[in-house]
């Protein structure tokens, strides 16, 4: 029952009292996203209340220069490497007819700890990345655009790297000039990234993707 003492004629909220689908609202002849409060009022008298608007896939078109994405994944042991390649294979295969490769690679590239254990795949395509990851979890390193690498044993090498300025700039400028593979290269080999650099003031949306596999 509604409360008498409130006219919601003359507010922009509507009570809900019977199951029925929830439409998306219109303004001015457009739709707009639904918007909900929740409110829970417990017998002690603590009060909680929720306000959610619905969440709407955007179609982004980036203006990013370039025909190759550079996926990179990385796990403490080897092991766990290759079940997280054998997840995201599966994820991409399930999702291959909607998914963004510049958000996919993004998401993995920054929000993602790089761990020892590391592989890098250079790809074109979304059928590209699937026969990539395919031949590296079927154990073929040896595949074309398939960097792999291990931080320790390369540890004294790429450490001089990372502290070296002037190697930093020779890096910023293989990526201008798009020498990805020479990069990836490196960067399984332990060599430390700004990713950001390959993407200027370009906003990347994250996307969701497989989660650590962690050890059991």
């Amino acid at each position: 029952r509604l409360n008498p003492n409130i006219d919601f004629g003359k507010t922009p909220f509507e009570i809900n009292q019977t199951l029925r689908d929830w439409e998306k609202p219109i303004v001015e002849g457009s739709t707009i996203p639904r918007l909900a409060g929740l409110s829970s009022f417990g017998a002690g008298g603590s009060n909680a209340h929720i306000i959610i608007q619905e969440y709407e896939t955007k179609n982004n078109d980036y203006s990013l220069d370039t025909t190759e994405f550079l996926v990179p994944l990385s796990a403490r042991i080897e092991s766990q490497l290759t079940q997280k390649a054998t997840d995201l294979l599966a994820f991409v295969q399930k999702n291959k007819e909607t998914i963004n490769l510049t958000e996919l690679a993004y998401t993995l590239q920054i929000g993602r700890e790089a761990m020892d254990e590391r592989v890098g795949f250079l790809v074109t395509s979304v059928e590209d990345l699937i026969e990539k990851l395919t031949a590296f979890v079927n154990g073929d390193t040896e595949h074309g655009d398939i960097y792999r690498g291990q931080v320790q044993q390369n540890k004294e090498t790429i450490s001089l790297f990372n502290s070296d300025v002037d190697f930093q700039e020779t890096i910023n400028k293989w990526i201008e000039q798009k020498k990805y593979a020479k990069v990836f290269d490196l960067w399984a080999k332990g060599l430390q990234l700004d990713w950001s650099t390959f993407y200027g003031n370009e906003k990347i949306q994250r996307i969701s993707l497989p989660t650590y596999p962690f050890a059991k």
